[in-house]
């Protein structure tokens, strides 16, 4: 069992929140809420309790890293790549914002695009019981820095926005970046949400005390990735089975030609290694 939000005193608390909001986005606009809609009971919940403020932060995708990949494509494809367009279409918080305070019924204030540094004089100076969100996490290099020392100039930063940190993330809570892990060692009071509740019960016991037979199954484009979870669910399973779906324009599963990528034929030669047989 997880400690979560139920077991905190959260009446008058400043609460910072770890949710993940990378969403797909299209020119500015959520393709998808499944994630946004995930988090929302943790956050009426915390809010229902008469926090002063709940601060939200995520990433949403890689600014740097995204736009490097599509200029390269827009310019083997002869087209001219506005960066700045690029990233206030896909990465900046501002309409996650604006599509959660619709969500909530309540205002999502936005703490603005000059990043998650400085804020807690913003957050201060908000009403009791107000819900801001900060900008992309990832804007921010260390964010996902590979040295303790610079999570940890981001992380310090992002503690002193709340009494209380709450990760809800799921999804991005086996990363060790500022914004999920480190984070928890500079706030006096760390604990998880709904979502990340059920996700735990829902695979402890298969850690734990798997029913047998078990079988695995693991989806996802990104072989290499998957490797670690495989070792050690396997370690449980009877067998494990790994789908990976590609997609083309119209959303319809393609065939894979003959030729692959070497990350592919690096991952599915992993993949092999660790499969158990049928």
């Amino acid at each position: 069992m997880i400690k979560t939000v139920k077991s905190v005193d959260l009446k008058g608390k400043r609460v910072i929140m770890r949710v993940d909001f990378n969403v797909p986005m299209k020119d500015e606009v959520v393709q998808d809420d499944t994630r946004i809609t995930a988090a929302i009971p943790t956050i009426k919940y915390i809010l229902d309790q008469g926090v002063k403020t709940l601060t939200l932060m995520s990433h949403l995708g890689d600014p740097s890293k995204d736009s490097k990949k599509a200029k390269e494509k827009a310019e083997k494809d002869g087209k001219t790549f506005d960066e700045t367009a690029y990233i206030k279409g896909k990465h900046r918080m501002a309409p996650v914002a604006a599509y959660l305070e619709k969500k909530l019924g309540k205002p999502v204030i936005f703490a603005g695009e000059d990043g998650c540094y400085g804020k807690k004089a913003f957050i201060e100076g908000q009403k009791d019981g107000s819900v801001i969100m900060l900008e992309n996490t990832r804007f921010h290099k260390e964010e996902t820095a590979k040295e303790a020392a610079d999570l940890d100039k981001l992380a310090k930063e992002l503690a002193t926005y709340g009494e209380i940190f709450v990760n809800d993330a799921f999804g991005t809570a086996h990363r060790d970046h500022a914004s999920t892990a480190s984070i928890a060692k500079f706030v006096p009071v760390a604990v998880a949400g709904f979502l990340m509740e059920k996700e735990v019960n829902y695979l402890e016991p298969i850690v734990t005390s798997p029913q047998k037979p078990l079988v695995a199954i693991i989806g996802g484009a990104k072989v290499s990735s998957k490797i670690a979870v495989l070792e050690s669910l396997l370690k449980n399973a009877s067998t494990s089975l790994y789908l990976a779906i590609v997609l083309g324009p119209t959303s319809r599963p393609m065939r894979l030609s003959g030729r692959s990528s070497p990350s592919m034929a690096t991952g599915l030669a992993a993949a092999s290694k660790v499969s158990a047989p049928m």
